[in-house]
């Protein structure tokens, strides 16, 4: 495994496992117990809420989410990894890639699979005006508070009938939140202005008192498939490995897109 920074540090984007993808992890042998006993929250409801109107949904009995963050996630994963002989490299940077028949070669890395991580991407120049066709957008931060909110449950307040562009609250452990913005489409108005909106108009009024301890980040995610050069036994996943669900925020969808070439070779530089 190969990352390009020397050390992990905390991210403040999602912060929500969903019991598909713990389903998934049971399947491989990987128990999500030790993200529960480190301080992640276990999520029991959803509720999407709309001018007047809202909607609860429930876990079946035994079925739950995960909320936590994303440090936490991040290392037990790569713990699980190292645990089953993976080698990882920090600080390493992807500067070549080529494929020659059935091996792949990343830095002189060789292997016959390759799991390629699209990534989010910042501001694609000072102009947040210049964005890739239809491109979603997401701001996210982290807070500390209490409240009269549900700390097992997570919350989507969507911004307009069609449910496309939403404000979400997940609880991560403790009296830690992730919260943040989502947008179909980039807005007219400013995305920063509109996530302080609506965290005032949505979120803050059920706290007594909050702080934030991640300011709001944003970055472009979702919607564009990014991986339809990648030959076989190349997967794509992460933002631009497919399409999220906006109706309730589940994650993203990996793809396989075989394209059989005999070499291959692109420039990174875009995706960093």
């Amino acid at each position: 495994m190969l990352e390009a920074q020397k050390e992990r540090g905390e991210k403040t984007c999602g912060g929500y496992l969903t019991w598909s993808a713990i389903s998934l992890l049971n399947q491989i042998g990987i128990s999500t117990d030790y993200l529960i006993d480190n301080g992640a929250q276990k999520i029991e409801h959803l509720i999407q809420l709309w001018d007047k109107n809202f909607i609860t949904h429930s876990h079946h009995c035994g079925e739950y989410g995960i909320g936590c963050k994303r440090l936490l996630l991040d290392n037990w994963l790569t713990e699980c990894a190292t645990n089953e002989g993976v080698q990882v490299e920090y600080g390493e940077r992807v500067q070549s890639f080529s494929n020659l028949g059935d091996v792949f070669n990343v830095n002189n890395y060789c292997g016959k699979k390759l799991v390629f991580a699209t990534g989010a991407r910042g501001f694609v120049s000072k102009d947040s005006r210049i964005v890739l066709s239809e491109q979603s957008f997401g701001i996210s931060a982290h807070i500390r508070g209490t409240g009269k909110i549900n700390k097992k449950t997570i919350y989507f307040w969507y911004l307009d009938n069609l449910k496309n562009d939403y404000f979400w609250a997940i609880p991560i452990g403790g009296d830690v939140w992730n919260i943040g913005i989502w947008f179909q489409h980039l807005p007219e108005k400013k995305p920063q202005e509109l996530f302080y909106e609506k965290a005032n108009q949505y979120l803050f009024p059920e706290f007594f008192g909050y702080e934030y301890i991640n300011k709001p980040h944003g970055a472009f995610c979702g919607n564009v498939n990014m991986t339809s050069f990648l030959p076989e036994n190349c997967y794509g996943v992460g933002d631009f490995a497919g399409c999220n669900i906006t109706t309730s925020g589940e994650g993203f969808i990996c793809k396989l897109l075989p394209k059989p070439v005999s070499s291959f070779c692109i420039n990174f530089s875009r995706f960093k």
